[in-house]
């Protein structure tokens, strides 16, 4: 259990993050076609059935060219080649990748709050309806206070260093009456209570292995 809970969180994050960096870098080499095409090319870098993203193509200026996909908060230049934006409602995972004076810079929907609608296909969601167990995203050093239960995710990773503390994360297992709502809507009347508990096991697994430490979960490309 406790293996499977560290492998599936790692996963779930180290995904976003190659998601976020091959989006842009690919759509980085629209800036050498028609800007007519620029659209079209971009587009086709929209992977289905990926986590919500979204990229916009930037030329010398800083003024958006082109874009494709979703964008759940205003689209500006990334800091840096990696980042992560944080409101009160939407966790995001950003990246830019250069193309001479051209920058394109990529979004990955980590999470939504409850009260926004259509959130289904963030990070967070999607690793909720495979795992039963929920992900929580703050800004780095802004939690401590109120859990104990956090990680922080690094680039490229948290003991090197230099290395930059990109977000922090919390586990926390769904309502159990929710859960059982699930998987009766799925046809798994006889496992929903099993379910449940499995899935605060889970959670208490993430908290076992410590993976609210500064530990190498971020990989370099």
């Amino acid at each position: 259990m406790v293996e499977d809970a560290r492998d599936r969180l790692d996963a779930t994050l180290g995904e976003a993050v190659d998601l976020a960096r091959g989006l842009a870098a690919r759509s980085a080499g629209a800036a050498s076609v028609s800007p007519s095409e620029q659209f079209v090319v971009l587009a086709a870098e929209i992977r289905p059935g990926a986590p919500e993203h979204g990229v916009v193509l930037f030329d010398d200026t800083g003024r958006p060219r082109a874009w494709a996909g979703r964008h759940r908060v205003p689209v500006t230049l990334p800091r840096d080649e990696l980042d992560a934006f944080m409101t009160p409602f939407y966790a995001v995972l950003t990246a830019r990748r250069q193309h001479g004076p051209w920058t394109a810079a990529s979004q990955v929907l980590l999470a939504a709050d409850s009260a926004v609608p259509d959130r289904e296909q963030s990070v967070a969601a999607r690793f909720a309806r495979r795992t039963g167990v929920g992900l929580e995203f703050f800004v780095p050093g802004t939690a401590r206070a109120l859990w104990t239960d956090l990680f922080d995710y690094c680039q490229p990773e948290c003991r090197a260093p230099g290395a930059d503390t990109l977000f922090s994360v919390r586990a926390v297992p769904p309502a159990q009456g929710e859960r059982k709502l699930q998987l009766v809507a799925g046809g798994q009347r006889r496992t929903a209570i099993a379910a449940t508990q499995t899935a605060a096991a889970r959670v208490r697994a993430i908290d076992r292995i410590r993976l609210h430490r500064r530990y190498g979960g971020g990989r370099r490309k």
